[in-house]
């Protein structure tokens, strides 16, 4: 658990993987509208911006590559990240009706 001082310093963090998750999701989104594809966004954000306050959020997921690794829904989306000692990285983001060829592969 983080020290409630400290919350303030967290940084959030993106692998790559992430950054790619979130631009195809808001590519997909934009082709039906772009007003869908920014509140999805900004929601999925805002959701990252609550782990951060509330680090309780979230489960573990046991993965042998990482180490802290937890998971929290926002459905349709499905968000892993690893909590570091200042700094929450998102690892990866997942579209649960993707679900079934997202989960095929491997976190890195």
């Amino acid at each position: 658990m983080i020290p409630e001082e400290n919350k303030s310093s967290i940084r959030i963090e993106w692998s790559d993987r992430a950054r790619q998750d979130l631009e195809e999701i808001y590519e997909n989104l934009e082709q039906h509208s772009i007003d869908a594809a920014d509140r999805t966004v900004q929601r999925l954000i805002g959701v990252i911006e609550d782990l951060v306050a509330d680090d309780t959020l979230g489960i573990a997921v046991p993965n042998p590559r990482h180490e802290n690794l937890f998971s929290f829904g926002e459905r349709p989306y499905r968000m892993y990240y690893r909590k570091l000692e200042y700094s929450l990285e998102i690892v990866h983001i997942e579209e649960s009706t993707k679900r079934g060829t997202l989960a095929n592969k491997p976190l890195r």
